[in-house]
């Protein structure tokens, strides 16, 4: 009879992990929280909290303003890290009375490797890459035929120490983009190298 309920115990179980993982694919938010979730019970004590301030630009700048992103890490020893952030972009501009705007939201999953100083081992160089997932909205008209793609996501800058109410916390000059984006229509092919270019500071708590 144990033995019984102990398999129907584990049927279930089986059936809600791939039922799971079944929805994270199709949904990539949830995928990309569900592994953030799963890296952050792993090991607690090296989460961090990123957030950045960036001058942000389309693929051809014709749209350009600031972009806030957000989101956890964590610290997988002394150089590397990796980290899930949101970023939200939205900018606009008026051409012979037409009121032209161009929306992004994009979620990325980055893996971070940083080339520590000899003498400065908290400050340096770091690069970093992953995949993002990216849905955007341009108006009166949309150059692209696909409304949300998967990417990649890439980043470099310099990670320096700061105190925050006595705490140690650390500040980058943070450069960032979201791409390729690349669609065919018929014969001719459109390719965006970078479809987000991105520059600014990023604070990691």
């Amino acid at each position: 009879m144990l033995l019984i309920v102990v398999k129907k115990i584990n049927v279930r179980v089986n059936t809600i992990i791939l039922t799971t993982i079944h929805i994270s694919l199709k949904t990539p938010f949830l995928f990309v929280f569900i592994m953030a979730t799963c890296i952050a019970h792993a090991q607690p004590h090296k989460l961090f909290i990123e957030t950045a301030l960036r001058f942000t630009g389309d693929a051809e700048m014709a749209f350009i303003g600031p972009s806030f992103s957000i989101g956890p890490g964590i610290q997988l020893g002394k150089q590397f890290s990796v980290s899930s952030n949101y970023t939200f972009f939205r900018s606009s501009y008026t051409d012979d009375g037409q009121k032209a705007t161009f929306q992004t939201n994009t979620i990325d999953l980055v893996t971070q490797y940083q080339f520590h100083q000899i003498f400065h081992p908290s400050r340096g160089i770091y690069v970093g890459a992953g995949m993002a997932w990216q849905t955007r909205k341009q108006t009166p008209e949309d150059i692209t035929q696909r409304s949300s793609y998967w990417t990649g996501a890439y980043t470099v800058g310099y990670r320096f120490p700061i105190k925050i109410n006595k705490l140690d916390r650390s500040l980058s000059v943070d450069v960032k983009g979201i791409g390729p984006y690349t669609e065919k229509d018929g014969v001719n092919l459109y390719t965006e190298v970078l479809t987000q270019f991105m520059i600014g500071l990023k604070l990691r708590l």
